[in-house]
């Protein structure tokens, strides 16, 4: 279910730029604004995968995210760390998380066998666009990009002075 909102919030959240353009009616003010260099390499390449995720999701494929899940075993775990690492417990072995009644959380095999007590835990769902990321990290740094953007055009729009975005959408009704 995660995925299918996050593919909502993308598919709409890509709109936003879409929208702008539709309300102004694709002015000339509007061209030059999207001409005018302002974006460094890492806003512009946010903007580029967001567009190729949304195309992705409207026209190729569903989004698939994958849960990372980071557990610290205590040094009193007999390295059991280690054989976690090294496959020494089976290749491709799985492994669960398992929560007491008190919150206590423990590492356990499949079959339920506790192996050791799990004293740090965090988790959350990435995409393989942004591996290395929370994806809802992701998409806060997407909406703030999305309203410095507005606020952006807000600007440019004073500054040549014109009508604000509102006074402007307001004359074309």
């Amino acid at each position: 279910m995660f995925d299918w909102f996050l593919e909502a919030f993308i598919t709409t959240a890509r709109t936003v730029r879409w929208i702008m353009r539709a309300e102004v009616h694709n002015s000339p003010l509007m061209e030059e604004w999207e001409r005018a260099p302002r974006r460094d390499a890492a806003t512009a390449d946010l903007l580029k995968k967001m567009n190729e995720i949304r195309i992705r999701v409207t026209k190729q494929e569903p989004l698939g995210t994958l849960m990372t899940a980071t557990l610290g075993v205590p040094k009193s775990a007999d390295g059991l760390a280690a054989k976690l690492t090294s496959g020494e417990l089976g290749v491709g072995s799985e492994f669960h998380l398992l929560t007491a009644p008190d919150g206590t959380r423990f590492i356990a095999t499949k079959q339920g066998t506790v192996l050791a007590k799990a004293d740090k835990f965090s988790s959350h769902q990435v995409l393989t666009d942004f591996p290395a990321e929370d994806i809802l990290n992701v998409c806060a740094r997407y909406v703030e990009l999305l309203e410095r953007e507005y606020a952006d055009w807000c600007r440019f729009c004073t500054a040549r002075s014109g009508p604000s975005p509102e006074e402007f959408r307001r004359g074309t009704d």
